[in-house]
């Protein structure tokens, strides 16, 4: 959900006039299936077609403003289907990883993060 808080402070609190690079990591950027359980009202944000995501994607274009990077894997079992992690305004990346949470220990995703983060601005 951290990409989906990231998205709002840069969309709705100003954090586009702050911020020159953004990058998730297995973010439901268009929900996931696993947020049908009746609970809290961030999982209810997440699901698919929820308002919030849509309005959200309403002015998404807006986030070309910034360098934005969208890392994932295809076997996350918690953003479903892991294809919701891509978006139009981002460069998508996918990574050989087994699990959702494994995104955060993989030394692979730790040497993108770096380079992406350490990447100097023409």
């Amino acid at each position: 959900m951290g990409g989906i808080v990231g998205r709002y402070y840069l969309q709705r609190l100003g954090g586009l006039d702050r911020v020159r690079r953004f990058l998730t990591l297995s973010s439901p950027h268009g929900g996931s299936w696993t947020c049908l359980a009746p609970m809290g009202k961030g999982v209810k944000q997440m699901r698919r077609e929820s308002d919030f995501l849509k309005d959200l994607d309403a002015d998404a274009e807006r986030l070309r403003a910034v360098k934005f990077s969208s890392f994932y894997t295809k076997r996350d079992l918690m953003v479903l289907p892991a294809s919701s992690s891509r978006t139009r305004w981002s460069l998508n990346r996918v990574f050989p990883v087994w699990w959702h949470s494994w995104m955060l220990v993989d030394t692979g995703v730790h040497e993108a993060v770096l380079e992406f983060l350490g990447e100097e601005e023409i």
